[in-house]
């Protein structure tokens, strides 16, 4: 016999369903575990990762001057509606004042003499960021089971999360 040639010496096989009872035995779920969300790329979520409502309240998406949308209705540059009062001035990013709706653009009012016109008609939520719109509360954002790739990490950071559940196996 020659040094490459190897001799098998199995006497009995173990039945398959033997074999797999005594993996079965050896195995447990990975348990849970909270991390950073920065140590989290290329790991399983153990469970959703969910955020509160982004935006929390309506925010102007541009800047102009938050009203009423009811109160443009019809408006034109031939037939402006009249305003019951000055408008308040709002810049991109900022929440809308209580009663208003609608972000018109700095054309589209006319302030003269203490007085404002609205020269064009708005719809309610013009101009505006709702409530919601970029995260729904309670929503998931990704779902457990699913790896973190930095698109993730990047969205989960937006909706204001610092830490996540994760699954860590070990072999």
């Amino acid at each position: 016999m020659s040094h490459c040639e190897t001799v098998q010496r199995i006497t009995q096989l173990t039945p398959l369903g033997q074999a797999l009872a005594a993996l079965d035995a050896l195995v447990a779920p990975v348990a849970p575990a909270e991390t950073e969300l920065g140590n989290a790329l290329g790991l399983t979520l153990a469970a959703d990762a969910t955020a509160s409502a982004r935006p929390a309240h309506a925010l102007a998406s541009r800047d102009g001057w938050a009203v009423r949308s009811e109160l443009t209705v019809d408006a034109g540059s031939y037939a402006p509606a009249a305003l019951p009062a000055l408008p308040a001035r709002v810049d991109l990013g900022e929440p809308l004042p209580p009663e208003t709706d609608a972000v018109a653009q700095f054309e589209t009012v006319l302030v003269r003499d203490g007085r404002a016109e609205a020269v064009a008609s708005l719809a309610p939520g013009e101009g505006v960021l709702l409530p919601g719109a970029d995260a729904i509360a309670e929503q998931p954002l990704r779902r457990a089971g699913e790896r973190l790739r930095p698109m993730d990490i990047a969205v989960l950071t937006a909706a204001g999360l610092h830490r996540v559940s994760v699954s860590k196996p070990r072999v």
